[in-house]
């Protein structure tokens, strides 16, 4: 945990907002390289637009989500509610925030949503593993408490850290088990995204990012709403899981029924 890399005059750097920064940089870089691909020319001259759209909706999204799932801290202190550089920022608020200004900008000028979905995907799963990165340092989604239980590969999931208020405990690296599924989720996918239908590979980065932080909900320490004693978190990722592979069955079956079409895009 290293919540403040730096202080310099009256400013502070906090080790949150260099890696979600880095994140975006590195996936604004990886987004501007795969755009400048011959396949994409129809979306070279718009991408960077519609990545700033994105990416300004999945920030006030993420800052909703936050500040909604932390009401009983933020009602007295409304103040504090936008200082995102602090640190604050819920996944799945931003995933909806991100997805729904795309939705209206593609809808309002008929642009190819699903296309431009997988544009996006691997800053998309990249921005996922530095966002465990953040919180990593700066001790949110921290694990809960834990005992050793003599069992090498058992006992590596759990170390000496602290939760987000400074108190140190055993407890399961809940956000390197995170940044590692991203990894995992991410690399094997790009040969295969060149066959997939339009959206597919974002639904399916999706589908396997929500399965693999159902497991981890488990391992978690902080504090979230729960609905019927199971976290809402865990509910909302069970239901990410559900759409998008309804989702995707529908782009596998659309591009296969539609593929021999002339001047069809699966759009």
């Amino acid at each position: 945990m290293v919540p403040i890399l730096g202080r310099y005059g009256p400013f502070l750097l906090y080790g949150y907002t260099v890696a979600l920064a880095a994140g975006i940089l590195l996936g604004l870089a990886l987004t501007a390289r795969l755009a400048a691909r011959p396949q994409q020319a129809d979306l070279t001259r718009t991408w960077f637009d519609v990545f700033l759209l994105c990416l300004t909706g999945a920030l006030l999204g993420g800052r909703i989500g936050f500040v909604l799932g932390e009401w009983a801290y933020f009602q007295e202190r409304l103040p504090l509610a936008w200082r995102i550089w602090q640190g604050g920022l819920s996944y799945h608020g931003a995933l909806f925030g991100g997805l729904l200004l795309l939705g209206v900008w593609a809808v309002v000028g008929k642009r190819p949503f699903f296309s431009l979905l997988d544009l996006f995907t691997p800053a998309f799963v990249l921005l996922h593993g530095f966002g465990w990165l953040a919180c990593w340092l700066d001790g949110c989604a921290y694990g809960r408490e834990t005992i050793l239980h003599g069992v090498p590969w058992l006992d590596w999931l759990a170390a000496s850290q602290p939760d987000n208020f400074g108190i140190i405990a055993l407890r399961y690296q809940t956000q390197l088990l995170g940044g590692l599924s991203a990894a995992f989720v991410g690399l094997p996918l790009w040969r295969w995204a060149r066959r997939a239908a339009p959206g597919a590979l974002f639904l399916l980065s999706l589908t396997l990012l929500s399965l693999t932080r159902i497991p981890l909900t488990w391992t978690r320490g902080d504090n979230v709403p729960l609905v019927a004693n199971l976290r809402l978190d865990m509910l909302l990722d069970a239901l990410l899981v559900f759409v998008s592979l309804l989702l995707l069955q529908y782009r596998v079956s659309f591009r296969r029924d539609h593929m021999a079409k002339p001047g069809e895009h699966g759009e």
